[in-house]
């Protein structure tokens, strides 16, 4: 069963160290964009056991862990690394991943070009 398309956020709800949203397209493909302690990305990074603050964790970063999964849920790896997440994806990048995602019919194939 494909998920409804829309919007997601990945906040303090799910986990105190997600920060983000994810995206599921009509295709039933999701991406999910990460930038909380623990990510691949250019935030602070804190131990597990840090608490976290809006005084302690950055506010905007420059780029973002990026996951990819088929409408069977399934995460997708990426030809560039052979593994189902990127770190450091800029914005720029980040539109090239969503308009992969978004063109996607068939499964099994890598999340970016490179």
């Amino acid at each position: 069963m494909t998920e409804k398309a829309g919007f997601s956020l990945t906040t303090v709800s799910r986990s105190p160290y997600h920060r983000g949203f994810e995206m599921t397209m009509t295709n039933g493909y999701t991406v999910s964009v990460q930038f909380g302690p623990g990510s691949i990305s250019s935030v602070k990074n804190f131990a597990l056991d840090e608490p976290i603050s809006l005084d302690t964790i950055d506010e905007k970063v420059e780029n973002a862990e990026i996951m990819v999964f088929a409408s069977d849920g399934k995460a997708i790896p990426f030809k560039s690394n052979g593994e189902v997440s990127k770190g450091h994806v800029s914005p720029d990048e980040l539109v090239g991943i969503l308009t992969w995602v978004m063109r996607r019919e068939v499964e099994n194939e890598s999340a970016d070009k490179t």
